[in-house]
Order: structure tokens, then sequence, then C-alpha cells
């Protein structure tokens, strides 16, 4: 329960049920009060999902990182990407 929480609320990593085995990725990462950063991977058959999130006095920083196609949720935006490293 608490790697299914971690890994998908947390860090926010999630499969797109339409695109089986991460071909396509959701990450929508979920800072919680309780913790000054989260660090989480997943090697998937399309290569390694990461997402790291961290507090920097009262900002908020995302690095993510994606091996194929994924929609990045961050901010209250939503962004549609291709491989890549991606910073918020």
């Amino acid at each position: 329960a608490v790697c299914d929480w971690l890994y998908g609320a947390a860090a926010g990593i999630k499969t797109d049920e339409n695109a089986p085995g991460f071909e396509h990725a959701v990450i929508e990462p979920i800072p919680d009060e309780r913790l000054d950063y989260v660090k989480a991977s997943i090697d998937t058959v399309c290569g390694r999902i990461s997402s790291y999130w961290h507090r920097d006095g009262g900002k908020i920083t995302y690095e993510i990182e994606v091996p194929s196609r994924a929609t990045i949720r961050v901010n209250g935006e939503e962004y549609d990407v291709p491989k890549g490293k991606y910073v918020f």
C-alpha cells in the first residue's frame, strides 16, 4: 500500500489505460506537506521513467524523465511531451 501511494500519488507515475506497458505514461505528482522531496523511478519495456520533486523554501521543483510519449501534469498545467527530461 505504501509503495502504491509513493509511486502512484506522491511521485505520480501512472500508465495510460489506453496504452499498456507505459507506451504512454501519465506523470502527475502530488506533493505531500509531510515530505520535503520524493524521488522514484520505474523501469518499463520502453525505458526508465523517473519523477523527482523537492521543496526549496516555498517553491516546488519537478524533474521528470520519460522514455516515450507522456502527459505531465504539474502546477495545474498539462503538457504532452515526447521522450526527454523536463524541469518545472
